[in-house]
């Protein structure tokens, strides 16, 4: 017997209603049930954004950080007080100190934010990170480009132009804002923070892969405003500079 699929063409998904995969069920009969994926993760950034920016959630996150960095010094402490009465330390003793000694409060290797981690070899704090920094070693790796850069990197140089967009110079917030390579990478640029400044989608997607002198050429042809590096930054080569 053989086994039913989607009747929809170029879908071979096991079937489940009405001639239809689960997906295309869905999507035909109950709309309602799933939201729209785009939107939902802009709204998780909004809220990101917001969290960040918002100082009663800063202060409650830092004092809950504090409170469980507190607790976990007392454990420690009661653990190796413990530790140097005997020098046989019983197994529950000695499982329940390498349980505590196995925390870590470290950077975030991509955004920065400080986390709590278990794990000896965790660089990042979330999934979102790690997918965000494969995705810069990846686009690096296809044109050979050397170095690497974080968004920490990025939010600290767009913080220290006043939260701007580098080119058009207005007020754009953190989630809105995405590092550019002022030397694009198909020409050559380098893949460090010496080569990218934060930039509004709009700039990015209207400078694509030209440099500043191509740019402001083909807006002056087009007969749009011109675009220049915001004054404050001063943290790019000489070869960006010029470009």
């Amino acid at each position: 017997m053989s086994k039913r699929t989607c009747s929809l063409p170029d879908c071979d998904k096991p079937f489940r209603a009405r001639g239809l995969c689960a997906a295309h069920y869905n999507r035909a009969y109950c709309p309602e049930r799933h939201g729209d994926p785009a939107e939902d993760a802009a709204r998780r950034r909004a809220a990101r954004e917001r969290d960040r920016l918002d100082p009663a959630k800063v202060a409650k996150e830092r004092e809950r950080s504090a409170r469980r960095n507190a607790e976990l010094k007392a454990k420690r402490a009661e653990v190796r007080e413990i530790a140097a009465v005997t020098n046989d330390l019983p197994d529950a003793i000695d499982a329940e100190m390498d349980a505590v000694m196995r925390w870590r409060y470290i950077d975030c290797g991509w955004c920065g934010e400080q986390f709590w981690t278990k794990r000896h070899d965790a660089i990042v704090c979330s999934m979102p990170c790690k997918r965000a920094a494969k995705n810069m070693r990846r686009r690096a790796r296809e044109y050979a480009a050397p170095g690497t850069y974080t968004w920490s990197e990025v939010a600290s140089v767009y913080r220290d132009i006043g939260r701007v967009c580098a080119y058009c110079h207005e007020y754009f917030p953190l989630a809105d804002i995405e590092p550019d390579h002022v030397v694009a990478l198909s020409v050559g640029g380098s893949n460090s923070i010496h080569n990218i400044v934060p930039s509004c989608q709009k700039c990015n997607g209207d400078k694509r892969e030209l440099s500043m002198s191509e740019w402001a050429a083909d807006r002056r042809r087009r007969g749009l405003p011109l675009r220049s590096l915001h004054p404050k930054i001063s943290h790019l080569t000489s070869l960006a500079l010029t470009a």
